[in-house]
């Protein structure tokens, strides 16, 4: 079929592919259904339009193939681009990742150990395919949650960034594992391999980075890119953890002021690295972007959905997806309390499953049935996840709807007593349950610098439970965070009243209530990154550069 198109036919379907993409991006964030089910659907659309129109269908598995490994790359050298080292965010790395870890490990050995009984495989095989379906999709999670609450959406950010780089090196150990023959060559292998490739990344790196900004014209990028290709590809034919050397180069760039320290930062020029550096994510996103297209209409147009049919795909689907959502639910709970109903559906399996699944030996095959269960697993957890952000969407626009037919009002409620708000005998009234869920989110808390300029941050807030109440209906009771998470106050808030309070307790405000241009809501990423002395010396100039920084 494709002996027929000409040049400018295939540039038009190139064309045309990118722009549905596109718009897929577009449709997928208003709606939350993920742009990836979008574009195996559309795969699927014309795999069986050309069947039923009677074309022959070309074999496009090595097109796949190539595809995977390109994207594989340039998924870790994005996630590696987005992960930031910083003294303030040390918290939330070690739990991000210790999520990841120990709900991946949790999950891939749980479903090995149910392979292991249903199909009678071996475990340590079994591993070779429960690891894929045990990681997050980042390619899928990322674009999807811009109507998170900022600390959600860091969280998940890192937590799918782990799960896809600590479930890619899980793979490729486990696969080494199963290709030694005596468990200490195993593990000496494993390992070996390993200190080799760090050693070697971390060199290669430095000497990259050094060597790039020094680069004159513009023609660069793609040669950086070219190169960490042909470093990869060598270093698969000696054996290395080739993967390594795109994530340790990812964070060392992104985070050069953390590994060029003292005299090693005199060798750099930063606005030269900065430069790199930006054009580098941006090239590697818009690269990631095509790849994704293509690799899943081609995932699309490669499966065969009759395999869906089968009671036992599904059966061990359902087992799988089970296990999945039950070890996610413990792990979470256990790290970030009962507040966790949003992440717990956000765990599609997607590009990398489908990948590590692609790199499975021939010879380690447990049988075809299991494309099924991989397409049945992607397939039901995207649709879990899109069930979710659905709902999530609609949960905002309810709270959108009551805030514009609320009656504000500064009154107490009748026969209250006590401080307002910070005593369970006079709490805030709220008009609906809903309101809360939007009126919270409201409340500021001033901080003050060393130059006596004030500028209002937003808290951090935990439902901590609900007692019934002498005003009707019950009272909820919130502890409130400042951006670090230390406690602030506990405030107490009954949602049946027939007005809602446009007033905060003492030692908090309402967005409504102070200067918008104080309000460090929509810059505190940037504030977080500053150092605790340049919080102190924090003026109106330096808050308005805040502002205007990307």
């Amino acid at each position: 079929m494709f002996e027929a198109l000409s040049t400018y036919h295939l540039i038009i379907i190139f064309s045309i592919t990118i722009i549905i993409s596109y718009f897929f991006n577009l449709y997928a964030k208003k709606s939350g259904i993920p742009a990836v089910l979008l574009l195996i659907g559309l795969g699927i659309v014309i795999n069986y339009t050309l069947r039923f129109s009677g074309f022959p269908k070309p074999d496009l598995l090595p097109v796949l193939e190539v595809l995977g490994v390109v994207g594989l790359i340039l998924i870790v050298l994005e996630a590696a681009l987005d992960l930031q080292l910083l003294k303030e965010k040390i918290g939330l790395i070690i739990k991000s990742f210790l999520v990841a870890l120990i709900g991946l490990a949790g999950t891939s050995y749980l479903a090995a150990l149910a392979l292991n009984y249903l199909m009678e495989v071996e475990v340590l095989n079994a591993l070779l395919y429960t690891i894929p379906l045990s990681i997050l999709s980042s390619a899928i999670i990322l674009p999807s949650i811009d109507d998170l609450d900022e600390d959600k959406r860091e969280f998940m950010i890192y937590e799918s960034t782990f799960s896809d780089i600590v479930g890619i090196i899980g793979f490729y150990s486990v696969l080494t594992m199963v290709g030694s023959h005596t468990e200490e060559s195993v593990y000496g292998e494993v390992f070996g391999n390993l200190a080799l490739t760090i050693v070697f990344s971390i060199i290669i790196s430095y000497i990259l980075i050094y060597v790039f900004q020094n680069i004159k014209g513009h023609v660069k990028l793609f040669l950086l890119i070219a190169i960490l290709l042909l470093l990869y590809a060598i270093g698969k034919m000696f054996h290395l953890s080739s993967l390594i050397i795109i994530l340790i180069f990812g964070m060392i760039l992104n985070n050069y002021k953390v590994f060029f320290r003292g005299g090693l930062m005199k060798l750099l020029n930063v606005e030269k690295v900065e430069e790199v550096l930006d054009d580098m994510k941006v090239i590697t996103a818009e690269t990631a972007f095509v790849v994704r297209t293509f690799f899943f209409i081609i995932f699309g147009w490669s499966v065969y959905l009759g395999s869906l049919l089968s009671f036992k795909v599904i059966g061990i689907g359902l087992v799988i997806l089970a296990i999945i959502y039950a070890v996610r639910a413990i792990v979470l709970f256990l790290f970030n309390g009962r507040d966790i109903v949003t992440q717990l559906f956000l765990a599609p399996r997607g590009l990398i499953t489908i990948l590590l699944f692609f790199a499975i030996p021939e010879e380690l095959s447990i049988g075809a049935e299991f494309q099924g269960v991989l397409l049945f697993v992607i397939l039901v957890s995207c649709l879990i996840m899109t069930w979710s952000m659905i709902v999530n969407k609609n949960k905002l626009a309810k709270i959108e709807e009551l805030a514009a037919n609320l009656k504000p009002s500064d009154k107490n409620i009748t026969g209250s007593s006590g401080e307002f708000g910070l005593v369970e005998t006079n709490p805030i009234p709220l008009e609906g349950v809903f309101v809360s869920y939007g009126w919270v989110p409201l409340l500021r808390y001033p901080f003050i610098s060393d130059t006596g300029f004030t500028i209002y941050l937003p808290i951090k807030s935990n439902r901590v439970g609900s007692k019934g109440s002498q005003f009707g209906g019950s009272t909820d009771i919130y502890e409130l965070f400042d951006i670090d998470g230390i406690k602030l106050e506990t405030i107490y808030i009954n949602s049946y009243q027939s007005f809602t309070s446009n007033k905060a307790p003492s030692g908090f405000f309402l967005s409504t209530q102070i200067d918008e241009s104080l309000d460090a809501e929509k810059v505190l990423t940037n504030f977080k990154n500053l150092s605790k002395e340049e919080k102190q010396n924090l003026d109106k100039e330096r808050f308005n550069n805040l502002r205007l920084q990307k």
